[in-house]
């Protein structure tokens, strides 16, 4: 569980690094935490990141064989003994010991949707994966063991952000209760309420707004590119704050080298960088 929170909330993190709600620890675990009459567009997508993470992991565990109970697409061959990933048995194995049963109101309708969306996009991630099992002559495989395996997790992350840009608003009116809930995308993540202003201080419990953000990060001696401009116009500027230029000393590891024993020696180098802020 903590496994599969941790991957979440870094994907996260790497997702929204620029963006004005850059998914803060303190938030993703408020959102995770506390059930909410209504859902905003990143409370949605937190959802979504969070469910994807456990079928994950739950998924990766099954096929490896660490969860015993599952697993149950095992090729029979020397070359490979880890299972198919299979998203769907995992989902299962987790609604036995997980209540996953979502109300009949129109939140559970919505919370059931992406819960299906994100299901959907996990089984859509598998690849195909195939060893030799036997050579013939010449060299050829005349016998193959294939598999299937999920995507890279930071894959299926970029994909789920793709969703909560393609989100759809659906507030709770008497015409929106009686939707066809088949008829929405599954690509599409739905929520209930438009999202804060983020430049605004307690736009959530405990936000500061865009003050000390960092927007853009330049070298010493060069200036800042288009698009960090353009980035620190969006999170300074457009939020009422100025970017202010601070020089940062950092340490790095530099002039690496492979020993004759294989181990990598490296130096440690000092590099003098731009850092912008908002203030």
């Amino acid at each position: 569980m903590g496994t599969s929170m941790d991957m979440a909330m870094e994907n996260c993190q790497r997702s929204f690094e620029w963006e004005r709600w850059n998914c803060p620890t303190s938030d993703f675990i408020l959102r995770r935490t506390t059930i909410s009459p209504e859902l905003d567009r990143e409370g949605a997508y937190v959802e979504a990141i969070a469910t994807a993470a456990l079928i994950y992991t739950t998924t990766k565990n099954c096929s490896s064989g660490i969860t015993a109970g599952c697993g149950s697409s095992c090729p029979e061959s020397p070359y490979t003994s880890q299972c198919s990933d299979n998203p769907k048995e995992a989902e299962q194995l987790l609604k036995k010991h997980r209540n996953i049963d979502f109300p009949n109101d129109f939140r559970g309708k919505i919370e059931a949707h992406n819960y299906k969306a994100i299901t959907n996009l996990m089984e859509k991630s598998l690849t195909e994966q195939c060893v030799c099992a036997m050579m013939g002559p010449g060299g050829k495989c005349i016998k193959e063991i294939c598999r299937h395996i999920l995507k890279p997790f930071e894959e299926i992350a970029n994909d789920i952000r793709q969703m909560y840009d393609e989100g759809i608003l659906l507030e709770n009116t008497i015409i929106n209760s009686r939707v066809l809930w088949n008829n929405i995308p599954l690509d599409a993540l739905v929520f209930t309420r438009d999202s804060p202003n983020y430049c605004e201080l307690e736009a959530v419990p405990h936000w500061n707004g865009m003050v000390g953000r960092l927007c853009a990060i330049g070298s010493n001696d060069g200036d800042l590119s288009k698009e960090d401009k353009e980035r620190c116009q969006y999170l300074c500027g457009e939020c009422g704050y100025t970017p202010e230029e601070k020089n940062v000393l950092t340490e790095t590891r530099c002039n690496c080298k492979l020993t004759w024993d294989f181990q990598l020696q490296c130096d440690s180098c000092i590099i003098a960088e731009k850092h912008y802020y908002c203030y």
